[in-house]
């Protein structure tokens, strides 16, 4: 087996072999962890306030099933959407999409309004190159799941080739920088997409972890 393999190389071979493995091992890690602290609070509801200041351009809601976060993004995009800020909610599935608001709410991509006040949309009509006029009145940016919409932009049914996956990826990073304010929603976020969108943003991530709350209600 492996040990034994070790130990019938040369010292400096094993220790070679072992370095190697070791950061095999942390890099794989990274992928799959977060090692920037988070602000443990009691729920979303009480801490919407700094959720929505200015100074926080990069927000990030990483707690588990039932905190609310879908509830606290629908509560944020109403309030960006009165102060006419246009928000874009980007989700990866057509579901999330019609949970957060119905397929008629005026918003959403589905409806064919023109005359909308911000868009929720899904991540395969950038593949289409559809709203990109909406991309450029967007102030503000809503991301449900981002873990899935990248799992979906690398091998779901997005495109019709290889080049659409990178287009859209470009996409994705231009909105991002583009905008005034990320707020992301993911229990399973990891340390290299957070890095990722740190330096898109050019801030720090607010990383906040709530437990269970009382539901946040729509402003």
């Amino acid at each position: 087996d492996y040990k034994n393999l070790l130990k019938r190389l040369p010292s400096d071979a094993a220790d070679a072999i072992e370095q190697k493995i070791t950061a095999r091992e942390v890099e794989v890690s990274s992928f799959h962890s977060i090692v920037s602290r988070s602000e443990h609070v009691r729920s979303y509801a009480d801490s919407f306030e700094g959720i929505v200041d200015p100074m926080n351009k990069l927000v990030v809601l990483n707690g588990g099933m039932g905190t609310f976060k879908t509830t606290t993004l629908r509560s944020i995009y109403t309030r960006y959407r009165e102060e006419e800020m246009f928000p874009i909610l980007l989700t990866a599935k057509r579901t999330i999409a019609g949970n957060f608001f119905s397929e008629d709410h005026e918003d959403h991509y589905f409806s064919g309004n023109s005359e909308r006040s911000g868009l929720i949309g899904v991540v395969n009509t950038l593949a289409q190159n559809k709203h990109k006029e909406d991309r450029g009145r967007c102030r503000v940016l809503l991301i449900d799941e981002i873990e899935d919409l990248f799992n979906h932009i690398s091998a779901g049914s997005l495109g019709r080739n290889f080049d659409d996956r990178i287009r859209v990826m470009h996409v994705v990073s231009r909105l991002i920088q583009s905008v005034d304010k990320v707020v992301v929603a993911d229990a399973m976020i990891t340390q290299k997409t957070l890095e990722w969108l740190e330096a898109l943003m050019g801030s720090s991530a607010l990383i906040l972890t709530a437990g269970a709350s009382d539901e946040l209600s729509i402003q």
